[in-house]
């Protein structure tokens, strides 16, 4: 699964995760996870700097972020590796 870490610099707000409710100020460090959990993160109005970093490219890259799993066919389908979910990585990879 997919997750983040937000690091707050400044402001404050708060983020609900399946219905409970954290609120954070500058200087908090949140893991958000897991990414499949209903969320939502509100800023006051003060505003905020927030620094967020992300595993997500990594599981997509490496193809080990599970998208959808049948269970009754075995077939599991890893977010990236399926038809329509391209890059042009290969492109530059040989241009280090």
């Amino acid at each position: 699964m997919s997750s983040a870490i937000n690091y707050h610099f400044a402001g404050s707000g708060y983020s609900i995760v399946e219905g409970q409710r954290f609120d954070w100020t500058a200087g908090d460090l949140m893991l958000s996870a897991p990414g499949w959990a209903a969320h939502a993160h509100t800023i006051s109005g003060e505003g905020a700097r927030i620094l967020t970093v992300q595993d997500h490219p990594l599981h997509t890259s490496t193809g080990s972020l599970v998208w959808q799993e049948d269970i009754e066919n075995g077939e599991v389908l890893a977010l990236g590796t399926q038809t329509g979910c391209e890059t042009n990585l290969a492109e530059y990879a040989d241009q280090t």
